[in-house]
């Protein structure tokens, strides 16, 4: 009786198998490095999102201050942080020995440290990569770069509109911009190309 040896057949069946599993390995390498650049990127866009959302709120917060307690107040910004305080000689320029609410009784005009307000009520700086610029519209001219706003005593913006562009130090095309309004309100948008467009996105 003729004999069929089944060698060969395992060899190739062995052979196949891990052709196979060679591509599956390759396949799920593939699929891992496109999760994690796409998990990548929606936490960097979280984080931009959130800072920006954040922003607004600090505004909100020291707009509400100038408005409750009667006093111009001056937002100071850099590229990574925010300040302000009562500019009480309406100079732009804090100075700790002028700028506080003097609520001694009777008033002395000497800052009484656990008596007086002080001048400076609000510093954050932002450290998880996220930027600003802060510019103003004079009506339909060009932006004007500044670091310096003020709202008067009823929560309006003194001037002109400001816009806070908000972005990554990574990642400068994808921004989002706070409209600062005369009347002190917010607007938010979102542009995904530097700026070149601005649709306007829901949070």
């Amino acid at each position: 009786m003729l004999r069929i040896s089944r060698k060969p057949m395992i060899r190739s069946q062995q052979a196949f198998t891990i052709v196979e599993l060679l591509v599956v390995i390759g396949i799920m390498a593939t699929l891992i490095t496109i999760a994690s650049v796409s998990i990548s990127n929606s936490l960097r866009n979280a984080r931009l999102k959130d800072s920006t959302r954040e922003l607004q709120g600090e505004l909100v917060t020291i707009r509400n201050r100038a408005r409750t307690q009667q006093r111009i107040v001056v937002v100071q910004m850099t590229a990574t942080s925010i300040t302000a305080f009562y500019d009480m000689n309406n100079d732009k320029v804090y100075d700790a020995a002028v700028d506080f609410i003097d609520v001694s009784n009777p008033p002395n005009g000497v800052f009484d440290a656990g008596v007086d307000t002080p001048g400076l009520f609000f510093q954050h700086t932002y450290t998880n990569g996220i930027q600003f610029t802060v510019s103003s519209i004079p009506g339909a001219a060009a932006l004007v770069p500044l670091t310096t706003f003020r709202f008067n005593a009823a929560g309006n913006i003194d001037d002109d509109n400001r816009v806070i562009t908000v972005s990554l130090n990574t990642e400068p095309k994808r921004q989002y911009r706070i409209w600062l309004f005369t009347t002190g309100n917010t607007r938010v948008e979102r542009s995904e190309d530097a700026g070149v467009t601005w649709p306007t996105r829901p949070w």
